[in-house]
């Protein structure tokens, strides 16, 4: 089966919000189930784009970047989900009776919470390269607050 690209988290010719043919063309859209403040932090890493004096990045280095992203979506289990369709098909054939097709069940808490973790550190970075006041953690990790987002 072939892997697609996950829209919501890595866009095909973007980088972190900037074109990256063109990264003075920046996108403000939600990424994650927290739209409201991922707009939020979203429009301060546009902010933090624009006013900052920090070195563009190559558009070899956001492509890299990019396949760094994506290895790290494809080691989550809800993100890779929708990229592999081995993966895909393998989950179709779990029985009904499993705990995972029971979302109300206290074993599909743990595998949903493990679901939401990379795109709230995805989030989490980006606090952070925008300056956001409020932090996470970061891309390796959670602090308490972030994991508070996970239940």
């Amino acid at each position: 089966a072939k892997l697609t690209m996950p829209d919501d988290y890595v866009y095909y010719r973007c980088h972190r919000r900037r074109l990256i043919s063109n990264p003075n063309m920046m996108f403000l859209f939600e990424q994650c189930d927290f739209p409201l403040l991922d707009l939020e932090v979203g429009s301060w890493l546009c902010l933090d784009h624009i006013c900052s004096n920090k070195e563009v990045p190559s558009p070899e280095q956001m492509k890299e970047e990019n396949k760094q992203d994506l290895v790290r979506l494809m080691e989550n289990p809800g993100t890779r989900y929708y990229m592999d369709g081995n993966y895909y098909e393998a989950l179709a054939e779990i029985p009904q009776d499993h705990w995972y097709q029971d979302v109300l069940s206290d074993d599909y808490r743990p595998y949903y919470a493990e679901c939401q973790r990379t795109p709230i550190q995805f989030l989490a970075r980006d606090m952070i390269d925008a300056g956001y006041p409020v932090r996470f953690g970061d891309i390796d990790g959670l602090n308490k607050v972030g994991e508070k987002l996970l239940y």
